[in-house]
């Protein structure tokens, strides 16, 4: 019973450090002692690749992407002697999109806020920041299947 316990806390400690902290296989298993290639198989039989990919949609990661978006094409349009409209126009869509992600609470967030949790418990209580951010992982599964 024990062995099973410590077996599914290992995996959801592993599904965490893979999807949620876009870790590889090789880097979680340094890290928890868990061999690489229970990772592995892990990866392969619980679509663990689903929910890092579903994670890649979360308004951090598009927020990033927009604003440098919005640096560039401003740079373009200072660096212009006469600027397009069509640049002036989509940097007022690019705007439109920031301030509309800005104002929701995604997935994305969900776990952004889990993750700087557990690495705040990290270096405090090791063995608690397994288990918190294995929970954790089990959590943002269960809500990826509502979403």
């Amino acid at each position: 019973m024990e062995d099973k316990l410590h077996t599914d806390l290992n995996r959801s400690l592993a599904r965490y450090l893979y999807a949620v902290e876009f870790k590889e296989p090789d880097q979680i298993a340094k890290e928890t002692d868990i061999p690489a290639n229970a990772i592995r198989d892990w990866i392969g039989q619980g679509s663990w690749g689903n929910l890092r990919n579903g994670l890649l949609t979360s308004k951090r990661h598009q927020m990033t992407i927009l604003y440098d978006m919005l640096a560039k094409l401003s740079e373009k349009i200072r660096a212009a002697a006469d600027p397009n409209m069509k640049d002036v126009e989509l940097m007022t869509k690019y705007t439109a999109s920031i301030r509309n992600l800005d104002t929701s609470t995604d997935l994305g967030t969900i776990n952004d806020v889990g993750r700087k949790f557990c690495l705040w418990l990290r270096p405090r209580d090791k063995e608690l920041s397994h288990k918190v951010c294995a929970a954790f992982g089990d959590f943002l599964a269960d809500e990826a299947k509502v979403a």
